[in-house]
């Protein structure tokens, strides 16, 4: 039995913002109530910058007309890096699991169609969305082995994590 691997990797991050950018949009307290400070962020967290897409001049998340960032643009710019950097074609895909919890938008959840748009991919191939937040990844794997032990080796799995 042929073990999986991994082929290619790839990634895609929106436009960086600062944690003041950040908070002097959401304004979060912490338990005694007390505005959350950027530096604390830092100090606790690690973390300076962060993937943000949001107009802060017009204070709004910028719409897909105004060239906005969605879970799809996320997946489709990492999936379009990962088959590059494998060197296969989308029809070689046999399979896609696509792993998110932050849909874009709540009552559509239009994934596949763009993936399948923007990547070219086969109608045949199978479909399969994991929304389990943070813990989806683990039980991704498990489907991708799965997946590949039922195409008997003839295709490859695209998994695709957004968020």
């Amino acid at each position: 039995m042929r073990y999986p691997e991994i082929v290619g990797t790839g990634s895609f991050y929106p436009s960086l913002a600062t944690n003041e950018q950040i908070l002097s949009v959401l304004k979060p307290k912490k338990p005694d109530g007390s505005f959350i400070e950027p530096a604390w962020l830092e100090r606790h967290f690690g973390i300076k910058t962060r993937g943000f897409d949001f107009d802060f001049e017009r204070g709004k998340k910028r719409s897909p007309e105004d060239d906005g960032v969605y879970d799809s643009h996320l997946a489709i710019q990492a999936a379009r890096r990962a088959l590059e950097n494998a060197e296969i074609t989308s029809d070689q895909i046999g399979s896609v699991i696509h792993v998110s919890a932050t849909p874009d938008f709540a009552i559509f959840q239009n994934h596949f169609s763009e993936l399948i748009l923007a990547l070219e991919l086969s109608a045949n191939a199978q479909f399969i969305h994991i929304n389990l937040g943070c813990a989806a990844l683990a039980t991704a794997f498990e489907v991708v082995h799965g997946e590949l032990l039922r195409m008997g080796g003839e295709k490859y799995v695209l998994l695709v994590a957004s968020q």
